[in-house]
């Protein structure tokens, strides 16, 4: 019976790792070809597995998407709740800390083994608008991103947190078209500039856009 339920184990790991295999290999893909790429030939091909080895896993185009998207949302917050964790450690929480932590948060995302997932998370960004399927499969993992950054914006004094979170959750979406582009020797300023603006704009557009103004 224990070798019975360790066989099954063993196999369900395999099979686990294999999937994990193919999204990262997807997800390369996606990074080098763009969507109009993003294939289970070229995954195969990618992967240097026989053809048909990626349909075994996802069946159609939408459900390989979807798996990638999720894994990215995935490990970004993964990443934004250690920025989070860190912040909460000691206090106080202020902007410039904020900024400081997100700066090397992104450049860390900017290095090389960070590069494709970076270029891939722009291709599901502008997929996720025409995508509903994507939208659906990615939403729980932005909403709890939302949620962890609304404790930083609650820590900063924002009225309405949750609201700031979800503007600055948006904003950070689309930092990657930057941060891709050579910017220049003193990217790490222009990049602190940015987001401490961003943290700014987050924390108090959300009363303006509550209570606008008449003229």
């Amino acid at each position: 019976m224990t070798t019975t339920k360790k066989s099954k184990s063993s196999k369900s790991n395999g099979a686990s790792s294999r999937r994990d295999k193919v999204i990262n290999g997807a997800i390369e893909v996606l990074a080098k070809y763009g969507a109009r790429g993003f294939t289970h030939r070229e995954i195969d091909r990618h992967l240097n597995h026989p053809q048909g080895s990626t349909s075994n896993y996802f069946r159609r185009r939408e459900d390989l998407l979807c798996a990638v998207g999720a894994r990215i949302m995935e490990l970004d917050l993964r990443d934004a709740s250690a920025v989070v964790d860190s912040l909460t450690r000691s206090a106080p929480v202020t902007i410039e800390r904020t900024t400081s932590l997100l700066v090397e948060l992104l450049e860390q995302w900017m290095l090389p083994p960070n590069r494709n997932r970076a270029l891939a998370r722009m291709e599901i960004v502008v997929e996720r608008i025409r995508n509903q399927e994507l939208r659906i499969a990615t939403e729980d993992q932005i909403y709890l991103a939302e949620k962890r950054f609304q404790s930083i914006f609650k820590m900063l004094g924002s009225a309405h947190p949750i609201q700031s979170a979800q503007i600055f959750v948006k904003l950070l979406a689309g930092v990657h078209v930057l941060l891709l582009e050579e910017i220049d020797a003193n990217h790490r300023s222009f990049l602190s500039v940015l987001l401490r603006d961003w943290l700014t704009v987050s924390l108090g557009c959300v009363d303006k856009l509550a209570h606008p103004q008449t003229g």
